[in-house]
């Protein structure tokens, strides 16, 4: 009876890892998904600033609506440093418990979307300023 008890003990064991195992690939084939577009929307966003730099530069404005543009140039280069500073930092841990593994990366697959959203509102204001 206590072979069999380890044995099943043993498969429930290994399909858990072998699930777990999934799930990490599973998430960071996710990341890596939404990563890659985000950084095709990242280069239109730089495009649209420094489209709004040439602009500034050329235009005669009001004191308003060069804040309007120095906000939107704002808003770009801090979603920029969002994005450098989540490649600096993300690395799918080895060697730490499987839930904390998949913790990590449900946070960073968060944080990337999260990143990607603010890339597109950034990219839509400069857009709207710029009349396109």
């Amino acid at each position: 009876m206590l072979p069999k008890l380890f044995f099943a003990i043993l498969l429930v064991s290994l399909f858990a890892v072998a699930c777990d195992d999934g799930k990490v690939k599973k998430l960071n084939d996710e990341i890596n998904q939404i990563h890659d577009v985000a950084m095709k929307d990242h280069a239109e966003m730089l495009r649209v600033g420094r489209s709004l730099k040439d602009f500034m530069i050329s235009a005669m404005m009001t004191p308003e609506q060069n804040a309007a543009y120095i906000k939107a140039i704002e808003s770009i280069d801090r979603t920029d440093l969002d994005m450098t500073n989540w490649m600096t930092q993300y690395s799918v841990p080895e060697g730490k418990p499987k839930a904390e593994i998949v913790l990590y990366l449900e946070s960073q697959k968060k944080g990337i979307a999260q990143n990607h959203q603010d890339i597109l509102a950034a990219t839509a204001g400069g857009k709207k300023l710029l009349g396109q």
